[in-house]
């Protein structure tokens, strides 16, 4: 396997990509102050989206019932100081149906060693619940 230091960055962007598409879960991209910056296709099918722009742009701690914002902002802040946040929270879709998430969030990083973004994988337990 060819070490990540030496793949060429649009092949890079593109492995990135391919995974993030690829992962089961539903996942969203975050910026470092919570705003929603992508989500791929099976987050979209779970949480009943068409057109991303839907969320896009939007403070992701807004999906989350009432109930579970307290949950979610303590994995955020985990999260943001660099450790996993997790949660079972509940969240309603966009057509209004609610359902309940196993939530691990986690702060990625850029080369330089920045926080970049953080990654919440959310994974769909309401059959559970």
């Amino acid at each position: 396997m060819q070490d990540s230091d030496d793949m060429p960055a649009q092949e890079t962007i593109t492995l990135g990509w391919s995974l993030f598409e690829a992962i089961p879960d539903c996942v969203h991209l975050l910026d470092a102050d919570g705003v929603i910056v992508a989500l791929n296709r099976n987050g979209m099918q779970a949480l009943e989206i068409d057109d991303p722009a839907q969320l896009l742009g939007s403070a992701w701690r807004a999906l989350w019932a009432q109930e579970s914002r307290a949950a979610i902002d303590a994995a955020l802040a985990l999260a943001c100081a660099g450790g996993a946040g997790k949660a079972q929270a509940a969240c309603l879709t966009i057509t209004g149906r609610l359902k309940w998430w196993d939530v691990v969030v986690t702060r990625t990083s850029s080369p330089d060693g920045h926080q970049a973004h953080l990654l919440a994988i959310l994974r769909d337990i309401t059959e559970q619940v």
